[in-house]
């Protein structure tokens, strides 16, 4: 099995694992008696611990390769899961979160930075919308599979399915092979000199309202929408967010390509104006019929927005410092993550149409910033 390949294999894995805890942590912490706004609180200050931490590593792993960090983290996802098992309290929940957070967030940067180490820029956007469409389609099934979980057995047992399936991926993930050595220097470079950059700091913002709009939705809202508005059990949130999302996934590996043949700046404006204008159709048509209609499109057509945003970061970043640099991106994008879930609960507690507008203006915002300030050559 060729590198590419196992890395995708090891995204099965990510998608898994990342879709069973995005439906199940919103509907456990709502089962254990938090207000919307107490449940954003808690997932905003989870995903904001150990951000800066993943610059270095980043940093560090343009030095050593990327495996054994990937592996590491995925450790460490492993007993974050365990913690949510054996303790119950709002400290442990932070504990586990802050765990879970930070080790998803940096290790999707690594993949970035594995598959950008991998790829050709002429051919990123296919091996990108490849490595999206994975990762959607294995999110896809864990929704499904752990909305059935969390309600025929429990958070338990899911937490510990978690736990299990993270061991596996992370010695998996040792039988990787670094990509072969590009010129690198001889330790870890810290500089934020990107930032100094006018694509860098633009890109920082779209990096930042991407993890906003993203986040308010699938790490947060959707799920406690669905079950406060249509009194959805588990198990139906967990089917239908599975259809939704495995559209995501299909819809990923063919519109992938269409940022290498159109650009990735036309592919992202394009996508952004019609995502927005489905979630500002969400706001105010609510029918399940028509929402369920509604989500089917958004997601059939979000890789153009979605893979269009990771590969202008990985384009942007600079050849010696891969990983450093979509690190830097992602932590703008962690921090959009907390303040739009802090923001999405309050609004949450008003009416979830606020937060479905809050997404569309974030989506056509970070589009327009982007076209309008970044250069970018997408040629080979």
């Amino acid at each position: 099995m060729d590198e590419l390949k196992k890395t995708l294999a090891a995204t099965l894995f990510f998608g898994f694992i990342a879709g069973a805890l995005a439906v199940s942590m919103p509907l456990f912490l709502d089962s254990q008696g938090f207000s919307l706004s107490g449940i954003g609180s808690i997932l905003a200050a989870a995903t904001l611990a150990g951000g800066l931490i993943g610059v270095y590593i980043g940093a560090h792993t343009d030095i050593s390769g990327r495996k054994k960090m990937l592996s590491a983290l995925t450790f460490l996802q492993a007993g974050a899961a365990l913690l949510l098992l054996l303790f119950k309290n709002v400290f442990s929940y932070l504990a586990a979160e802050s765990g879970r957070k930070f080790s998803s967030n940096t290790r999707w940067a690594l993949f970035l930075s594995r598959i950008t180490d991998l790829t050709t820029r002429a051919e990123r956007g296919k091996y990108l919308g490849y490595f999206t469409a994975a990762f959607g389609l294995s999110f896809a099934f864990a929704h499904f599979a752990s909305g059935w979980v969390f309600q025929q057995l429990g958070p338990d047992a899911l937490f510990l399915l978690v736990s299990a399936l993270s061991l596996l991926m992370a010695v998996f993930i040792l039988t990787f092979k670094e990509a072969p050595a590009r010129k690198r220097s001889p330790k870890p470079r810290l500089s934020l000199g990107i930032l100094k950059t006018r694509n860098g700091i633009a890109n920082s913002i779209v990096s930042f309202m991407n993890g906003s709009q993203r986040s308010i939705i699938y790490g947060f809202a959707i799920y406690l929408f669905m079950s406060r508005t249509y009194s959805f059990t588990p198990e139906q949130i967990g089917l239908y967010t599975s259809i939704f999302l495995f559209v995501w996934g299909v819809s990923s590996y063919f519109l992938g390509k269409l940022t290498d043949t159109l650009g990735s700046l036309k592919t992202l404006l394009y996508g952004s104006m019609v995502n927005a204008s489905i979630w500002v159709a969400a706001a105010f048509f609510q029918q399940w019929e028509v929402f369920f209609f509604l989500m089917l499109t958004e997601n059939l057509t979000y890789p153009l927005y979605g893979v269009s945003t990771i590969k202008i970061s990985s384009m942007l970043a600079h050849h010696e410092n891969i990983g450093r640099d979509i690190n830097i991106f992602a932590y703008f994008d962690i921090l959009g993550a907390v303040i739009g879930v802090f923001i999405a609960g309050l609004l949450a507690e008003i009416s979830f149409s606020y937060v479905f507008l809050m997404r569309a203006f974030m989506t056509i915002s970070s589009a327009a910033v982007a076209y309008i300030f970044i250069t970018l050559d997408d040629g080979s």
